[in-house]
């Protein structure tokens, strides 16, 4: 506990971050994974709900298309406030228990465009297809 404290007050008081230390990161629980990441994640926290957005709803309209579009541009104009910011990324983590180790391994993303869309794209890359079968062996 001492050293995700410590991790969060050195990563906290600067504007660029310092990734976590990999070994020390992997030997973290969820929540403090989700604390030690939140630095990186809080500043493009708006484009990347704009781009889960998009991912997420799949129009099958051209005037759906367009609402999309334009819903992802407004957060994308948008300053979440830093409380807002962390409560979307601690959503993001309770969801998906790799979002944390997505952000780490897209930590070095150099815009928050390119960083939103790593984060995505791995945190989706660990989720099992559709056609694969339930954890209980039974379909839903």
């Amino acid at each position: 506990m001492r050293f995700c404290v410590m991790l969060l007050l050195v990563t906290a008081c600067s504007d660029k971050p310092s990734a976590p230390d990999p070994k020390q990161f992997a030997a973290l629980g969820e929540e403090a994974k989700c604390a030690a990441t939140l630095p990186r994640a809080k500043r493009c926290i708006d484009e990347l709900m704009a781009q889960q957005i998009e991912r997420l709803m799949q129009p099958a309209s051209e005037a759906d298309k367009q609402a999309t579009q334009q819903l992802a541009k407004e957060m994308r104009q948008e300053t979440s406030a830093s409380d807002e910011a962390e409560k979307v990324h601690e959503t993001n983590c309770a969801a998906s228990e790799h979002y944390a180790d997505a952000v780490v391994a897209c930590w070095a993303e150099p815009d928050c465009r390119a960083f939103a869309a790593c984060v995505i794209e791995k945190d989706a890359a660990t989720l099992p297809s559709p056609s694969s079968p339930s954890p209980s062996g039974t379909a839903p």
